[in-house]
Order: C-alpha cells, then structure tokens, then sequence
C-alpha cells in the first residue's frame, strides 16, 4: 500500500528528472542545431535519442500533473489513451540506445563503410526499424484494448 509519504517522493522525483532531463536534452539539441562539427552520424544520433528522450519526459511531466490533480483514477482505455505516445516513443527511445551502440561499432570495424555511406541513408537505414517497433507496440496494444 502506498502512503502519501511515497507518494510525494514520487512525485518530487517525476518533477525534478523531467525538468533537469528536458533541460539537458534541449541542451543537447540546440549543441548539434548550432554547432556543425556535432552535425556527424553519432551527433544526429544522439540529437534524435534526445528529442526521443524529452518526449518521454513530457509523458513524465503528465504523470507528474495527473497525481498532483489526483486525476489517476480512469478505466483501463483511458488510462491507454492518455499514455499512447508513451507506448510509441518508449520503445523508439530503447531502440536508438541500441542503435547509438551498434553506429559506434560500426564505426570501429568497418571504418571506411562508415566514412563513405552517406549521413541521410545512413540515418535512415538505422532510424526506420524503431520507428516500425514504435508502431507495432501502438497497433499491439491498440488490438488488446
């Protein structure tokens, strides 16, 4: 059972890490939108995993309202339609951390692969898949609601 103790440590922690996290990751994004040297495969990136990332912390930032509203009380498919971009970006966002892995391997072992396939395909090629995980997860979820 949850006390109010826990539930404004909760709370607080939703409210802190979605600020200081959205902070961070605009950071990052206005870094790469600015700086042109930052604009390579890894910056790209690492600027989509942010703007994945500051998504996420929006859905934070809604829970974070709904229990200081003390609006948590909702069916099952409402509670799946407030939190359906959630369901979306969550997986994408788990995605590209993997992808972030794989370009820095790439990027070790197959050197000229790497120099020579140029950024937009590139980015592509590694984006698309998460963004097709998103979708399933929506459609998935969608189909048991």
């Amino acid at each position: 059972m949850t006390t109010s103790t826990d539930l404004e440590i909760i709370r607080t922690c939703l409210l802190f890490f979605a600020i200081v996290g959205t902070f961070g990751n605009l950071n990052i994004l206005c870094a790469t939108y600015q700086n042109r040297s930052l604009r390579h495969k890894c910056g790209i990136l690492l600027a989509i995993l942010a703007t994945c990332d500051t998504f996420c912390l929006l859905n934070e930032l809604q829970s974070f309202i709904r229990m200081t509203l003390k609006l948590t009380e909702s069916t099952l498919r409402a509670c799946f339609w407030a939190n359906i971009s959630y369901v979306f970006i969550e997986p994408i966002e788990v995605y590209m951390i993997l992808v972030m892995a794989v370009d820095r391997l790439i990027a070790i072992n197959f050197v000229v692969f790497h120099r020579k396939i140029r950024h937009r395909r590139y980015i592509a090629i590694m984006v698309t898949p998460g963004i097709a995980i998103g979708f399933i997860f929506v459609v998935s979820f969608i189909s048991c609601c």
